[in-house]
């Protein structure tokens, strides 16, 4: 059950009160754009009862073979780091969430893509935005 907040990445703004590192949403996802990118969410913590929380990123990387075949994302929750992966698919990156982080009514995501690159620097276009991810959704789940 999703609960909480919610992002969708084709949705400019849902409860999300502060964006850095994220282009403009496209057709379902929104293109990571920095080496670092952030979120911050304010929501109503009085909806989530369970203390088996858990928080999704539904990720594609930016891959171009040979240069970039993988993507690195390290994912920091309110200061912590709470998830590291290695993409080279699409994947759901799903993380327990202490639950007392969650009654604050405020979640602030720092994500880390090391391997971040240009299409510009790959040769595969002109655009000059330092791409890591696509995220299609951040949600919630019991």
């Amino acid at each position: 059950m999703k609960h909480g907040f919610f992002y969708d990445g084709s949705t400019k703004d849902l409860n999300v009160v502060e964006k850095y590192g994220w282009s403009e949403p496209e057709d379902k996802f929104t293109w990571s754009e920095e080496k670092v990118a952030r979120l911050v969410f304010e929501y109503d913590p009085s909806g989530i009862k369970s203390d088996d929380t858990v928080l999704n990123f539904d990720f594609e990387p930016y891959i171009i073979r040979p240069m970039a075949a993988q993507q690195t994302v390290a994912i920091y929750c309110n200061g912590r780091r709470c998830a590291s992966r290695v993409l080279r698919f699409r994947e759901t990156v799903s993380v327990k969430v202490d639950p007392e982080m969650l009654k604050k009514g405020r979640m602030e995501f720092e994500f880390d893509f090391p391997e971040a690159v240009s299409p510009v620097e790959v040769g595969e276009s002109g655009d000059e935005r330092l791409l890591g991810v696509k995220m299609f959704s951040l949600y919630l789940s019991e």
